[in-house]
Formats: C-alpha cells, sequence, structure tokens
C-alpha cells in the first residue's frame, strides 16, 4: 500500500505473459518508449497502490518463487525511492509481500488479473487529437459526393450556455443532433484494434470515404480514412497515426456521408384537407 499522495514514476511487471514497463513523460504514461493508453496504465498503478493483505499468513515459502514482481520507482514529497513487490499463487490463494519485509499477506487474488496485460491494452488508442470546439467545418467525402457542413458558436449576450448552428454548405441547415454526435464520436473516436503499421498496399482495404475537421482558417485538426470492414470493424487511417487500425463499424457508419443524412429536413406542409376547410 502507499499514501495517495505518492505519485509511482515507473512500473515494471515481469512474470506475466507479457512483461512491460510504464514510465511517466509529464501527466501521460508511456510504455516501450511510446505513448500509452492513459485509462489502462493508470488502473495497472491503482492496483498496485491500493494493494492491501487481507490477513497475515504463515505460507512465507509461497513467496520464494514469485509469479508475478512488481518494481515500482515512487516521488512522496521530496522524497524518492523505489520498492518491489513480489506475488505468488499457492493452493488457489493469493500471497504477496515486499522484498525489504519478511511478512507475507494474503491478497485477493484480482491483482493478477489486473496486472496481466496484452500489449494491445496498454498502447495508446485515441486516434484523434483534436477538441470539438475548435472545429469550425467538417468535410465528408465518399462515392456519394462531397459534402460541406460549417459549425457556429452561438454565445449569448447574457454571458448564458453558448450554443451552436450546422450548415450544409449550398443547401441550409443540418440537422443539428447528427451533427453534434458526429462531432463527438471523431473526436474521441479510438481504436478498437491495430493491425500493424501502415501498409505501403491500401487497395485491399477500400479507402473509399474521407472526413475532414478544418478549425479557424481551415487549419486542418484530422483526417480520417475509412475503409472497409473486417469482423464488425472498419480500418481507418488517420493522419499522423503510423498504424492501420480498425474501429467499431457503428461510429463510422452513423456520420453523415450523404446529403439525406446531414440535411434538417424542411418544415412538413400544412395539411391539405384542413386548409381546404377553412372559410
Amino acid at each position: 500500500h502507499l499514501d495517495d499522495s505518492a505519485e509511482v514514476k515507473r512500473v515494471e511487471v515481469s512474470g506475466v505473459k507479457n512483461p512491460y514497463v510504464l514510465e511517466k513523460d509529464g501527466a501521460n504514461w508511456k510504455v516501450g518508449g511510446a505513448p500509452a493508453d492513459s485509462g489502462a496504465a493508470d488502473r495497472v498503478v491503482s492496483a498496485v497502490k491500493q494493494l492491501r493483505g487481507t490477513s497475515v499468513s504463515t505460507e512465507n515459502g509461497s513467496i520464494d518463487k514469485p509469479k508475478v514482481t512488481v518494481k515500482l520507482s515512487v516521488t512522496a514529497g521530496k522524497d524518492t525511492f523505489t520498492r518491489t513487490v513480489l506475488i505468488a499463487q499457492k493452493d488457489a490463494k493469493t500471497y504477496a509481500r515486499r522484498d525489504d519485509s519478511p511478512v507475507v499477506w494474503e491478497v485477493d487474488a484480482s491483482v493478477l488479473k489486473d496486472l496481466e496485460k496484452e500489449p494491445f491494452d496498454l498502447q495508446d488508442k485515441t486516434l484523434v487529437h483534436a477538441e470539438r470546439d475548435q472545429i469550425r467545418k467538417f468535410v465528408f467525402e465518399s462515392p456519394s459526393g462531397r459534402l460541406e457542413v460549417t459549425r457556429t458558436k452561438l454565445t449569448p449576450p447574457d454571458g448564458g450556455f453558448p450554443d451552436e448552428k450546422y450548415e450544409v454548405v449550398g443547401h441550409g441547415p443540418a440537422k443539428k443532433w447528427k451533427m453534434s454526435s458526429a462531432s463527438y464520436s471523431m473526436t474521441s473516436l479510438r481504436a478498437a484494434a491495430f493491425d500493424g503499421p501502415v501498409p505501403k498496399d491500401l487497395k485491399k482495404y477500400g479507402f473509399d470515404k474521407t472526413a475532414t475537421l478544418l478549425g479557424e482558417n481551415d487549419k486542418v485538426l484530422a483526417r480520417i480514412r475509412v475503409g472497409s470492414e473486417k469482423d464488425g470493424k472498419r480500418y481507418v487511417l488517420v493522419d499522423g497515426v503510423d498504424k492501420l487500425a480498425r474501429v467499431e463499424k457503428g461510429t463510422v457508419d452513423d456520420w453523415p456521408w450523404n446529403l439525406p443524412d446531414a440535411l434538417e429536413p424542411p418544415p412538413a406542409a400544412p395539411d391539405a384537407g384542413v386548409q381546404a376547410s377553412k372559410p
């Protein structure tokens, strides 16, 4: 157990199927020198910081050959120290002790599950690094054609809650709910799988759609190319990301790729029968 004020700077986990090292880089985590999934890294750190013994064990020998070893580099105030935790299992029970203490504790078995991570679990899955509030225009290109939708922020003169409006360029008001939903899903787009580095030959991946987010002065905030489906997910290539990713099919399919999807329909005409009955 570590105090809440203690900050873990480095975690080295060995003995698991895929050993790994997490290192803090400012406010973010890195794994193997590359950006890590912050949420997954935080959960690993939390599992170790919050590890508590449920009872003192007499199974001292159970830690002679630990299943998992966790080495921590910790900063607490002005002090910096390292700590190693040894974890083992015996007779369906889980035990842990610090390397500088002979005391063995029985602990919850879930800590082993919390520490066992596949490489994908720890990879940064964020694909789009843009803030929704920066968006001024969307450009959707597909076999259906090219569609531009502007986004305008509306700030009430009384300083109340700001609003926004969307316009399909050359056509009229866009569906606010549709565009708002798309803006959130595009700026929070995350990979559901990575299929290695970007291949040289892209033909077989069917990239026939592109969604681009533009900011002030048409500055490109993000460009997302969308391709064919595999296992319920679609291939995507995002500018600045050096991996071929797949995302949930429903997420990108729901973006407004054609005019009927984006354009707010005109108000319904008054009922002709009602109008005719009026004097």
